[in-house]
């Protein structure tokens, strides 16, 4: 059998871009470091990334956990509970189809039987699982000083309204208030 014969490899590129590619990157970028070779980069790297891994490994803080009191028929541990609702947005309704863990929101879909929406989601309306958590009651239940959770409902209340609208929702474990803090864009 007779070798292949080697075809020269050439530049595809005009002249012109091949005299002005010199200039893309930095001088020296394509080269490593004096006394780096790949295999000790990798070595580097695998180091890096066993030490970031075992600084995730450390030891939760206890929490106290408390059961409920009497236990909801639709609640199953363990099992997700959906069902569909609806939030405002720029004025109109927005079908969602909503998922939940032990009475906790964790998963927004669009609803497809929801002339409005089709089954599409936007970006706002996947972040509104963090807006059905009532903030006492998130703040109130983890005992954590340094929850970082958004007043944005509370900013336009006077003083006497948000007292008043905390002592009506006291009792509720999440809501749904007004879209007060988006601009649409």
């Amino acid at each position: 059998m007779k070798p292949e014969k080697q075809i020269p490899i050439t530049d595809h590129r005009s002249p012109i871009t091949r005299a002005n590619s010199s200039d893309e990157f930095a001088p020296g970028a394509s080269e490593w470091p004096a006394g780096l070779s790949r295999r000790e980069f990798l070595r580097l790297s695998g180091a890096t990334l066993a030490l970031a891994g075992l600084g995730a490994c450390t030891k939760q803080p206890l929490e106290k956990i408390v059961p409920y009191v009497e236990q909801p028929e639709v609640v199953i541990p363990g099992k997700p509970l959906r069902f569909a609702t609806a939030t405002q947005f720029n004025g109109f309704g927005q079908g969602l189809l909503v998922t939940g863990y032990e009475g906790r929101p964790t998963k927004i879909e669009g609803n497809p039987t929801h002339p409005a929406s089709l089954g599409a989601t936007s970006v706002w309306a996947q972040a509104d699982v963090l807006d059905l958590y009532e903030l006492a009651y998130v703040v109130g239940s983890t005992g954590r000083r340094d929850a970082k959770i958004s007043r944005c409902a509370l900013v336009h209340l006077g003083p006497a309204e948000s007292r008043q609208s905390q002592r009506e929702r006291r009792a509720m474990r999440f809501f749904q208030g007004e879209s007060r803090c988006r601009t649409g864009l």
